[in-house]
Formats: C-alpha cells, sequence, structure tokens
C-alpha cells in the first residue's frame, strides 16, 4: 500500500536449485485531489437558491449532483430546490473531484428545506357584476393569510367575501392571489382567475321626458338587450316590444309625473333595469261663447271665454 505520491522501483528476485532471476519495474503512484465545498446557505424556504463553491487542486474536473436529480459540471454554481412537502425535505449535494488521472476525491453538503405551508383555494363560479364572491380556502400547514384580488382590495381573512365590479361590457378574469404563511415564515403562493360577467346597464336619455298631452315617447334602442319589458307608469299594460311608442295621457288640471321602467337581460343572462321620470302636462282647452251670433251691422256682441285649463 502505497500511502504518498511519488515513483517506486519494485524488484522480484526468484530462484531455483541452480538459477535465479531479477525483474525490476516502478510504481508511479499520483498525487490524489483534494476538495472542499461551500455553500452560503444551508437550510431556508422552498424554493431555496443555494450558492456552491468546491475547490480542488492538481488540475481535477469537479462535478456536482446536487440531491434532486439534477447537477452540473461547474465549481461554482447556484441552484434551486424545490420542494413539495410541507414537513421538508433534506438533500445531499455531492462534488467529486477527478484528476487527469483518474484519482477522485469527493465532499458532501446537507441542504435542507424547512417546513411550510401550501396554498390552495377555491371561488364561486362565474356571475353578473355586481358579482359577490366565496372564497374557500383549502391551504395547509399555515397560520396566516395574504389574499390580493387584484383590482386594488386584499384581505388577510382565512376565507374572505369580495365583491367584484365590471361595467366594461365585456366578461373579465382577475387572478386573484392567496399567500399562505407558515409558523416559521416560509409561505406558498397559488393564483385562481375569478372571471366575472359585466353588469347589465340599460341607462338611456330621452330626447324628451317632458311634453303636452297627448305625449308620445318613443322606447330608444338598448344595445345588447334581450327579453325587453317597458312599464310606463300610467296603470297602462307593459309591453315586451323593444322600440315601442307610448302615449302619455293627462285629463286632469295638474301635471303628472310618471316613472317609464324597463327590464332586460344581456348577452351574459345578466338582469338588468332603468328607471327615469316622464312629466305630462294637461292640454288646455280653448274655447269661448258670445251673447249674439245673428244681428245687423252695427253689431255689437259680448264674448265670454270658456276655455279650461288655461
Amino acid at each position: 500500500l502505497y500511502n504518498s505520491p511519488g515513483t517506486f522501483n519494485v524488484n522480484l528476485e526468484i530462484s531455483t536449485a541452480h538459477c535465479n532471476n531479477i525483474f525490476n519495474t516502478t510504481v508511479d503512484v499520483e498525487p490524489s485531489p483534494t476538495i472542499s465545498t461551500s455553500s452560503d446557505v444551508i437550510d431556508g424556504c422552498t424554493p431555496l437558491l443555494v450558492n456552491f463553491e468546491a475547490f480542488s487542486d492538481v488540475d481535477a474536473n469537479v462535478v456536482w449532483t446536487f440531491g434532486d436529480g439534477l447537477g452540473s459540471n461547474e465549481a461554482i454554481i447556484s441552484h434551486t430546490y424545490l420542494s413539495q412537502d410541507v414537513s421538508g425535505t433534506t438533500f445531499i449535494a455531492v462534488a467529486n473531484a477527478t484528476s487527469p488521472f483518474g484519482c477522485i476525491a469527493r465532499d458532501t453538503i446537507q441542504i435542507a428545506t424547512l417546513p411550510g405551508a401550501q396554498a390552495s383555494f377555491y371561488s364561486s363560479e362565474p356571475s353578473c357584476a355586481p358579482m359577490e364572491a366565496i372564497f374557500t380556502n383549502n391551504s395547509s400547514s399555515a397560520i396566516s393569510y395574504f389574499w390580493d384580488f387584484t383590482d386594488g382590495v386584499t384581505s388577510i381573512e382565512d376565507n374572505p367575501m369580495h365583491t367584484f365590479e365590471n361595467t366594461t361590457g365585456f366578461l373579465e378574469t382577475f387572478p386573484v392571489r392567496l399567500v399562505a404563511i407558515a409558523e416559521n415564515g416560509c409561505n406558498d403562493t397559488t393564483i385562481v382567475g375569478v372571471s366575472v360577467y359585466p353588469e347589465a346597464q340599460f341607462d338611456f336619455i330621452l330626447p324628451e321626458d317632458e311634453g303636452c298631452s297627448p305625449f308620445a315617447v318613443q322606447m330608444p334602442p338598448l344595445g345588447g338587450a334581450q327579453d325587453i319589458i317597458w312599464s310606463f307608469g300610467d296603470g297602462t299594460p307593459d309591453s315586451n316590444i323593444p322600440m315601442t311608442t307610448h302615449v302619455y295621457t293627462n285629463e286632469t288640471e295638474f301635471a303628472e309625473t310618471h316613472t317609464l321602467h324597463v327590464e332586460g337581460t344581456s348577452n351574459f343572462g345578466c338582469i338588468g333595469a332603468f328607471s327615469t321620470q316622464v312629466s305630462v302636462n294637461p292640454q288646455p282647452i280653448a274655447q269661448f261663447s258670445t251673447d249674439i251670433q245673428v244681428g245687423c251691422a252695427p253689431l255689437s256682441v259680448n264674448f265670454s271665454d270658456n276655455s279650461e285649463r288655461a
């Protein structure tokens, strides 16, 4: 056994009762490489970034295996450990230094991902805005939570409720983010899209909302509205004709105000409604009488104004 490098002479001498022989040779023992390794951290929360360094002499080739199925032939390398186990995982990183003569030296470092939380949740099915979404938190190994609804509102409740608005006229999806935080500070994040149908908005402005009896009002077009029902507020039957014309009458001596109301359904199945006021003034009735209608000139006639609502 040669414990140190060098060149050694080996002699073999044999003999018989009458003869002998000698064989000489040399044995070259190459130096074994040395290796030292280090890392900037040995434990932490997943994903855990570790910076490894390995140093060797005799111009050795260094190869890392990180213990998670991955490796590198760079002596100085960064590696990220991912662990799906909330109880934590231990990895053995191994650095092998191989000299040009095939001699090998090895060093190991133990890396541990700390126990952490696992974030998980689901929310309500898509609905019409304003949509009150209920969130069910299925996270594990967490003691606190942070919710970001991506509309400017956040929450730290376990199972929050949140109202989403959507007045864009299009389907809108909000990427809701949940951060689940473990007791040691390790956290996990998950994102789930919450879809919200646009609010059905059937607002309109009448060209004229005040007139004299009989006052004819044509209903305006309502883009995207289906199953429209007009209520005129004057006791007459409702109408399901989209752009119908309705005649308001006023036989009283005073102005009357009626509530014009419409309900409909959007292309997304959302129900919307809108109301506005219509003022109907009484129509004056012009009439007069005379004390005499026929006579000889010069004829003096007395006129009496009998008009109504004037």
